[in-house]
């Protein structure tokens, strides 16, 4: 661990973090107590607005988060963010501080997405209401102050997963085009097969033991955890997907499964860039307010998304 992981692992997490034995309320609760600690100061943009989406299952919350304006004029692209939190925890306001960061930095605008959260919701309504919203942004696009067609799509850890999942289902299901994706140690293996399952099993920020628990609540019992839109890893192929930027945490039970998806997209010729930071634990990239090298994870996230996005 790097000194500023450490002082997270040890001062700041047992006091603020989610727990083991909580309730999925409790743990919601934790996890925004947390949010609220380490991911820093939110920086000025322009216009937030709220929105809600009419779908099948109901309304799905939504928040958009405009730039500044820019000295020269130029309309920006879009990406629409999907929160990580084990498909339990998360949402527009425990998020909403580093939607603001990676609108500022990029000069993009974002759309946070409120999608139906496990054990209340199990797959597939997550990735469902995440496509749903991708839908959405693109055909709003001018109206949030986006250039259309410059759509990407991110998330963190099982935002990531949502992320990777929709780049799959836009390509197979006729759109939207996508640009860009960017990857932040997604969940892509519910299989929990991978040796960094057992060489980080516990003592850092992630367990495997938490994240067994995170699948059992977003899995229905019977699927098969091999399902591609479950699993991107086990997508049988790659190609039309968008270009992507991988990002992992070295000390992290999802170590192995992220690589191995990178090294696939490598392969299939759409990797931009896989950035692995050492001394850090899963969850780092949104603790901006207590690590550096979330701050420097979030900067090469927005400047590969600016470049992707660009005119």
């Amino acid at each position: 661990l790097d000194p500023e992981s450490a002082l997270l692992l040890h001062e700041i997490l047992p006091r603020h973090g989610p727990q083991p034995g909580m309730t999925p309320d409790e743990m919601r609760a934790a996890a925004t107590a947390l949010a609220h600690r380490v991911q820093g100061d939110p920086p000025p943009v322009g216009p937030v607005r709220d929105h809600h989406k009419p779908t099948p299952a109901g309304h799905l919350p939504l928040r958009s988060y405009a730039p500044l304006p820019a000295a020269d004029g130029k309309v920006p692209g879009l990406m629409v963010w999907l929160h990580g939190g084990g498909f339990t925890t998360g949402g527009l306001d425990t998020h909403d501080t580093l939607c603001r960061q990676l609108c500022a930095q990029s000069g993009q605008v974002i759309v946070s997405v409120d999608y139906r959260l496990a054990p209340e919701h199990r797959f597939p309504a997550a990735v469902e209401d995440s496509l749903s919203a991708l839908v959405w942004a693109a055909d709003h696009a001018v109206a949030l102050g986006a250039r259309p067609g410059a759509l990407a799509v991110g998330g963190s850890s099982a935002g990531g997963n949502l992320a990777a999942a929709v780049c799959l289902m836009a390509r197979d299901r006729g759109g939207p085009a996508i640009r860009h994706q960017a990857l932040v140690y997604p969940v892509v293996d519910a299989t929990m097969r991978h040796d960094s399952y057992r060489r980080h099993a516990t003592g850092f920020q992630l367990t495997s033991a938490a994240m067994a628990g995170y699948l059992a609540n977003y899995m229905p019992p019977g699927l098969d955890p091999r399902t591609p839109r479950l699993s991107p890893l086990f997508a049988p192929t790659l190609a039309g997907l968008p270009p992507a930027h991988v990002v992992s945490a070295e000390l992290d039970p999802l170590a192995d499964e992220v690589a191995a998806y990178a090294d696939r997209l490598d392969a299939a010729g759409l990797l931009l860039r896989h950035d692995r930071f050492d001394g850090v634990m899963h969850g780092f990239f949104g603790q901006a307010g207590v690590l550096a090298k979330a701050r420097a994870a979030q900067a090469a996230v927005c400047s590969l998304l600016a470049d992707a996005l660009a005119p």
